[in-house]
Parts: C-alpha cells; structure tokens; sequence
C-alpha cells in the first residue's frame, strides 16, 4: 500500500511526472511553435499552494516535503508571528479549523470572537474559535510558539471527491519559519531540484500594532531571519526567492530594505486592476499577483458578487453599492479604469511585470474557478481547460494544489506547442509494461525509505 501512494509520484530517470491525471478535455488546441506568453518566454512556475495540500496537511513540513518531491518550482509558507514574536508558517487568523485545539481543554478559554478590516482580504469575521496569531489588542489571547507547538495540524477536506488524506492528522506541528528553511534547504539537496520559495507576510498591519513604537518590526525581523538563514538582504541566495504582500505600504517598505524581488498581492485593493494601479506597482514590485477570478470575469462583476469590502489604494468602499463605483466616472479616470479581464496579464508584461495568479485547486475538489460570478465564467469544471486558458494568457506564476498534477499539465501545453510528445508515467506503464512499474516502485520506496521519515505514524517536529 505504502508502495502504491509513492508511485504516485514515480521517478523516471530522476525527474518526477505526476500520474494523477486530470479528466480528458475537448478543448481544441492550434499547433503553433510559438514560445510561451511570459514574460521571460519560459515556461510558467508553478507555486506548491502551502506545499502540497491537495495530499498532505497544508503548513507543515510533510506538505512542503512533498511539494519539492513533486518538482514544485517553487513552495509557499505564509508568515505570522506567535505572542512570543516568533515567525511561524500558517495561514489563518483562527486555528479551530486546521488544528485539534478544540481537543485541548486547557485553551477553551481562548475562544474569541473578532471582526475587523484588512487590506488584503476585506472585512473578515471569526466567530467561536481560537486566535492563533498575535493580533490588533489581542495580544492576551494568543499563543506562544510553546503552546502551538502542542497541537497538531490536521486536513480539511473539500467535496465529496476530495482526495485529501486522514492519515496524517497528528502528525504534524505548526512549524516555525526557521524550520521551513531548513526543511527547503534539506530536501532540495537531496532531491536535486532547485526548488524556490516564496514566503508572504500576513496581515503586517495587526502584527505591527503588537509593538507601536517599532515602526516596521514585523518586517524587520522577517527579513532578519531570512538573512541570519542564508538569504541575505541584497543577495546571493541558495535558491530562488521572491516575498508576497497584500499590503501595499508593507511591501514598498520591504522593497526599499531588500534587492529580493516582491509580488504585489490582490483581492480587495482593487487599485491593482487598473492602469494606474499597475504603474505604481511595477515602482517597488517585480510582479502582481491577482485572484484568478480578476482575468476570467469583469472587476465590478466579481467585487459585487463577492460582496468584498475593497479599497481604491487603502480608501474603503463597499462592493454592495458598486454603483456608486460604476457612476462615479471621476474615481475611475484618476486610476486609468479597470483593465477588461484578457488584457491584464499583457499590460503588466508591459511594465515589466510578472503576473502571478492564484489559486489552481486539485481536479478532485471543487474547482472555484470561474462560474461563481453571473459574466464570463468558465463553461467546464476540467482542470486542463482552465490551465491551459491561464496558460494562453501568458501567466508567469501559478499557485496550484496537486502539483504533479499541474506539472504534468504544463508539461502536456508545452508539448503541443512544440508537436512534441513527453512520456508520462501513464505512457511509461502502457509502453513498457509491469517491468517498468516495478522500477517506478522501487524507486518510490527508495525515495520513501531517504525522505519519508516520520510517514509511520511518526511525529514530524524536525
């Protein structure tokens, strides 16, 4: 069995192909030996979403694991800091979901309730539940790396085809920044893939009201513990790196701290939209990284069907009376206006932007991905249509799940581009029989018994 989910990812002459095959698609393809739409001409990176949690649970050292195994270009960790001011991987403002605190009696008494502002994500609430990050005056309520390092990380499945697996809950902790360096730093040596990564800051806003009379400490000691880990501020770095932020003060504050490239995060700062938006971004910013939604739909569309609280650079406006946008020619013309979807990726290739979209979910969950909003959604729930359209548009980043699976789909795109064919590990069972499997197999359990530690039943600290 053990066997069986590691030939999932078979190695073929050391270079991982995915065999979780997305459903055939009827989308007709144009042979052309045009490159690729990028902005460098290369093919696309795909991002390992949290690592790989399509499979393993998202944050943890498992996930980035696997992530890097999958050949990932890159793996995410998103930063917050615990009440003792230690930088931590993980990604909400609550931990009842994606942790069994609710199993520990000696916290109930730190359920909260908390609604509030951010710039990234709009109005957010969280009802009944634990705050796990140390937030605006809240800071008695929250954890200490200590206490987080009690609970233990578990899955969240989404949809009746989930492919998600129960058998890492309790596995895993809530790992710290530090960690997840040198977790990359391990893995990509001995897998020999040059795995990047790409860390975000969450909510700098909140972190920095912990200590007002440190203008930009969450910053400052974020960078401090990528430099004091072998990413020195101005460079050489041992791998790729770029920084995400939904906070636009936040990243030009780190752009004119470090020569390590940033992607301008959006979803309520609606400026990004907009030629204007565009323009100041491509000042401090190497990149922009939308909601996918953004290239598919029209703006005002999505903002009203979401129902987003979103801002003009910081200025608040609610998306339910988006009329008040749409009537007000004035606001619209001091941005330039919002760019018509298909044209996005274009106009920030101009300012010499990559675009970096978010998020490209497994095929086995539901997809999210286009026909949540009434104009111009997807008519298919196939992932290879909805890759290869983000592909069309010349994406240069791709946050996915099931990440053998997009690679395995990039690879298929670039195939058809060039009228060349590569093996998949489909192909290789099919051309070459049980023979082959069983190498795939037994390089698989090789692979298993160097890195899969911890796979038992172990718990996973490091």
């Amino acid at each position: 069995m053990r066997g069986q989910f590691f030939a999932t990812f078979g190695l073929i002459g050391g270079t991982i192909v995915g065999a979780i095959a997305a459903p055939q698609s009827e989308l007709k393809f144009k042979h052309n030996n045009t490159l690729w739409k990028t902005l460098d001409g290369k093919a696309p990176k795909i991002v390992g979403h949290r690592g790989e949690k399509a499979i393993m649970p998202e944050h943890t050292l498992g996930s980035w694991h696997l992530g890097i195994i999958e050949h990932a270009d890159f793996v995410e960790p998103d930063v917050v800091l615990t009440k003792d001011f230690i930088p931590v991987c993980y990604h909400d403002l609550s931990i009842g979901v994606n942790t069994d605190v609710a199993d520990h009696p000696e916290f109930a008494h730190l359920k909260r309730n908390l609604t509030f502002y951010d710039v990234g994500d709009g109005i957010v609430h969280i009802t009944n539940d634990w705050l796990g990050e140390s937030l605006f005056f809240l800071v008695f309520s929250d954890f200490s790396l200590a206490e987080l390092k009690t609970l233990r990380v578990k899955h969240v499945n989404v949809g009746p085809k989930s492919i998600r697996l129960p058998y890492f809950d309790q596995v895993f902790s809530i790992p710290t920044l530090v960690e997840f360096l040198e977790l990359v730093a391990n893995v990509t040596e001995k897998v020999g893939y040059p795995t990047g990564i790409i860390p975000e800051l969450k909510h700098p806003k909140y972190h920095q009201d912990m200590a007002p009379d440190r203008p930009h400490f969450f910053e400052d000691l974020f960078l401090a513990t990528l430099a004091n880990n072998g990413y020195p501020l101005h460079g050489p770095w041992p791998r790729s790196i770029w920084i995400q932020n939904f906070d636009k003060k936040s990243a030009q504050y780190l752009a004119s701290k470090t020569s390590i490239p940033l992607v301008q995060l959006q979803y309520a700062n609606a400026d990004a939209l907009t030629y204007h938006g565009l323009d100041e971004i491509a000042k401090y910013a190497k990149a922009v990284g939308p909601w996918k939604q953004f290239l598919v739909s029209q703006t005002l569309d999505v903002l009203k069907y979401e129902g987003v609280v979103y801002n003009f650079d910081n200025r608040t406006l609610n998306s339910n009376d988006v009329t008040k946008i749409a009537s007000n020619p004035e606001l619209v013309k001091e941005y330039g206006g919002f760019i018509p979807p298909r044209e996005y990726v274009r106009e920030a290739h101009k300012r010499g932007l990559q675009v970096a979209g978010y998020t490209y979910y497994t095929s086995n969950q539901p997809s999210y991905r286009g026909c949540e909003t009434p104009k111009g959604c997807f008519t298919t729930e196939d992932r290879r249509d909805e890759l290869f359209y983000f592909f069309e548009l010349g994406m240069d980043q791709l946050f996915c799940e099931n990440n053998a699976e997009a690679v395995t789909l990039r690879q298929e795109y670039q195939d058809r581009l060039t009228g060349k064919h590569t093996l998949s590990v489909v192909d290789y069972k099919v051309t070459f029989g049980k023979r082959a499997v069983a190498e795939v197999e037994a390089r698989a359990e090789r692979v298993r018994e160097l890195y899969g530690a911890g796979l038992g039943g172990r718990r996973f600290d490091h």
